[in-house]
């Protein structure tokens, strides 16, 4: 049988092991609560240590100590937590049960069970909160991580109520008994949430770098929209959603009118500014299952599922209003475009020629004045005519 001297070495090598390697994984890196996430482990490892080298001098002294420390501990987590997911926190709920648990500390001189008591329920109350902030912030991509550390908090939790329990257990030798095999249990459950806490707070940092890393390589930098990639995976998507609901994709090809004589005469960061604003007002205009990219330059592509030429006119006549009231600061420069406008058919293989066709469809808007926009007629003929709807 495990003996208990034992098992609180082993959980000292634990969680040194897990700060040393957090400090490795995240070496200058104090954003996202890792700063805090950090401290609560540099505590726990002083805390198993305390226990270790003085607990047979004093044990309830040094176990309310100890169960301090874990309490200050569980609330720099709680903390990191905030700030991974940025919510808000409330200082009084935050410190008092910290002040709570100092104040117990001091209690315990005189009053050993009901310090016990009260330092466990705080813990239990810090834990109950991590898990509350977890499921009160729901992120994408990060749920595994999530699981890991709500079932590592709730553990703990349940763990720090058992404890409190024990000053009910009656004396004698079953009640020796008994309190020795809580003892256990609670050192098993240490073990045990420690690494979940740990692995799952390691997991949620890992997914969120992973996350950010995919929304940079499949946005635009300038103008946060997809880019050209993003767009392309974006595209099947929706074609084989509308082949199965045998619907057709319209898709709209955007270009800023003048756009390199707007930004040689007013300078390139002006240029990015429209290219900005162009990218705003158009997705303030579109629906939200509209598939908005910017596909080179000062062009931008525009899918609109289960839609009609009507509605796509619509769509691009409100843009063109919005951009009259919208000018470019502080040249007051109105900003206007060109556009072509094709179909998709579900017979078509890939969206590919229903592109080629709009941006077919928008070089003969330019060549017709540009400030308007070339509907091509025929889906299936890329060298079809055109009809213009001046908008």
């Amino acid at each position: 049988m495990i003996q208990t001297e034992t098992l609180v070495l082993c959980i000292l090598i634990l969680q040194t092991l897990l700060l040393v390697m957090r400090v490795v994984v995240f070496f200058g890196r104090f954003r996202d609560g890792i700063a805090q996430w950090t401290v609560a482990g540099t505590i726990e490892v002083a805390m198993w240590v305390i226990i270790i080298a003085l607990g047979k001098l004093s044990p309830a002294l040094v176990g309310h100590i100890a169960l301090c420390g874990f309490v200050i501990g569980i609330s720099c987590l709680l903390l990191s937590l905030c700030k991974f997911f940025s919510a808000p926190d409330n200082p009084t709920l935050t410190y008092a049960p910290v002040a709570i648990a100092l104040a117990a500390v001091a209690l315990g001189y005189y009053e050993a069970d009901l310090a016990s008591l009260l330092l466990n329920l705080m813990l239990a109350v810090q834990s109950a909160r991590c898990v509350l902030i977890i499921l009160s912030n729901p992120q994408e991509g990060i749920h595994r991580s999530c699981y890991l550390l709500m079932l590592g908090f709730a553990i703990f939790s349940l763990t720090a109520i058992g404890r409190a329990g024990r000053i009910w257990i009656p004396d004698g030798a079953a009640g020796d008994s008994l309190r020795q095999a809580s003892v256990m249990l609670s050192l098993m459950s240490a073990f045990i949430t420690g690494i979940l806490i740990n692995i799952g707070l390691l997991l949620l940092h890992q997914d969120r770098a992973w996350h950010e890393h995919r929304r940079l390589a499949m946005s635009d930098p300038l103008t946060g929209l997809l880019n050209r990639r993003a767009l392309e995976l974006a595209a099947e998507r929706e074609v084989d959603r509308a082949r199965r609901q045998k619907s057709p994709l319209f898709v709209a090809m955007l270009d800023i009118d003048y756009f390199k004589k707007l930004n040689d005469t007013l300078g390139h960061q002006q240029g990015d500014q429209a290219l900005k604003l162009f990218a705003q007002v158009v997705q303030s205009q579109i629906r939200k299952t509209d598939v908005l990219a910017r596909y080179g330059g000062e062009e931008f592509c525009l899918i609109l599922p289960a839609g009609s030429e009507d509605s796509t006119l619509k769509i691009l006549q409100r843009v063109r209003d919005e951009l009259e009231s919208t000018p470019l600061e502080p040249y007051n420069a109105v900003l206007r475009f060109s556009a072509g406008v094709s179909v998709w058919y579900p017979g078509e293989s890939n969206i590919d020629l229903a592109i080629a066709r709009s941006d077919a469809a928008l070089y003969q808007a330019k060549q017709q004045g540009r400030n308007q926009t070339a509907v091509a007629l025929s889906a299936l003929n890329i060298a079809s005519t055109f009809k213009t709807a001046t908008m």
